[in-house]
């Protein structure tokens, strides 16, 4: 593990942070790009959340470490550079970064990761300790690459936080059934989490609108009220 303190000057001058009206202190979502990087959507995903209640705090993990062309960011795509386990701790530098920041509870935090970055959040369980987590109440990864390099794979999750996967069963950049196969070991073992198989649609499915983009949005808004309870959020919602 890289220790908290050397990843702050390297990941923090890159962020994206969206916060709402008010003083606060208000729940917390740290969301982790795809292995291209920062995109659009990220940010429509960081805003949702803020308009729900949310400070939003979108992290660059390319940038800080100079992969900035396109044919870098593919070599991190291809599995050639810039590994899950590695923005593992990415995660936790990011969540202590929030708990310092006088607006947010750190006592309701979560992280949302999508393919790449849903990678990294699955092996961040698996390698954490009870302070790396503190506070963080709710974990979803979109379409996470469960294979053979990452850690998640291998080895258990040493922390229970509650998980959400967002699968696509017609995706064929990763493996929707070894993530199925992670997290039923996980809950045979009972740890909490849950699994959304969405039929008719693939990798990056959230890019656009469907009818499993509207559903995911509903799950993601609610599984952040039912963990974060307080929030905004929980109030509109219930």
């Amino acid at each position: 593990m890289r220790p908290v303190a050397e990843l702050q000057p390297l990941l923090r001058p890159h962020d994206a942070l969206f916060k709402p009206d008010g003083d606060g202190p208000f729940p917390a979502v740290v969301i982790l790009h795809g292995c291209l990087g920062v995109r659009s959507k990220d940010t429509r995903w960081a805003q949702r959340l803020r308009d729900q209640g949310y400070v939003t705090l979108v992290v660059d993990s390319l940038t800080g470490r100079d992969l900035v062309t396109f044919e870098q960011r593919r070599g991190v795509c291809a599995g050639f550079t810039l590994w899950g386990g590695t923005r593992a701790d990415d995660v936790r530098a990011s969540l202590a970064y929030l708990r310092t920041l006088p607006y947010v509870d750190g006592s309701r935090l979560a992280v949302i990761g999508f393919s790449h970055g849903a990678w990294a959040a699955l092996d961040l369980l698996t390698s954490a300790a009870d302070d790396d987590v503190h506070g963080l109440r709710a974990v979803m990864g979109f379409y996470p690459y469960c294979g053979v390099v990452s850690r998640a794979h291998w080895l258990r999750f040493r922390v229970d936080v509650p998980t959400l996967l967002l699968l696509g069963a017609r995706d064929r950049t990763v493996s929707a059934s070894q993530c199925e196969t992670i997290a039923a070991r996980e809950a045979e073992s009972g740890r909490r989490v849950a699994v959304t198989v969405y039929p008719d649609v693939g990798h990056n499915f959230d890019w656009r609108w469907s009818a499993a983009t509207e559903d995911a949005q509903r799950r993601a808004s609610a599984f952040l009220a039912e963990h974060l309870a307080g929030s905004r959020q929980a109030a509109v919602t219930r």
